[in-house]
């Protein structure tokens, strides 16, 4: 096998390992996921995420075309590479219009969408 071959071969096995142990050093693609909920029939007035483990309660405050943010990578030590229930509450006209309950889960890299509406009417 020539030294070229060699190199590529060892930098692809590199890319294509996502996770390791605590004594290998982990690779992450440089993407930033949200996970989302696309609402249809309208906008929402106010939304909120509640962690159910803890009742937490947060707002990402970024919104595209009618999708709300439920969470983000910045959860991913959060999680700590296990799997748990958020609630998301749409509020419109102070009511609560849309409330869902989301399964997500945590590698050491990203989050990771496992259940729950991700397009709700209104």
């Amino acid at each position: 096998m020539s030294a070229f071959r060699l190199i590529a071969l060892i930098a692809v096995m590199i890319s294509v390992s996502g996770c390791g142990s605590q004594d290998d050093p982990v690779l992450c693609t440089e993407e930033y996921r949200t996970i989302a909920v696309e609402i249809l029939g309208g906008e929402l007035d106010n939304w909120r995420t509640i962690r159910l483990s803890t009742q937490d309660t947060f707002k990402l405050v970024t919104t595209f075309q009618n999708k709300y943010p439920i969470l983000d990578d910045a959860f991913v030590r959060t999680l700590n590479q296990a799997e748990e229930q958020f609630q998301f509450q749409g509020i419109l006209d102070d009511s609560v219009r849309v409330d869902e309950v989301y399964s997500i889960s945590a590698d050491a890299c990203h989050i990771q969408y496992v259940s729950g509406s991700l397009r709700v009417s209104l």
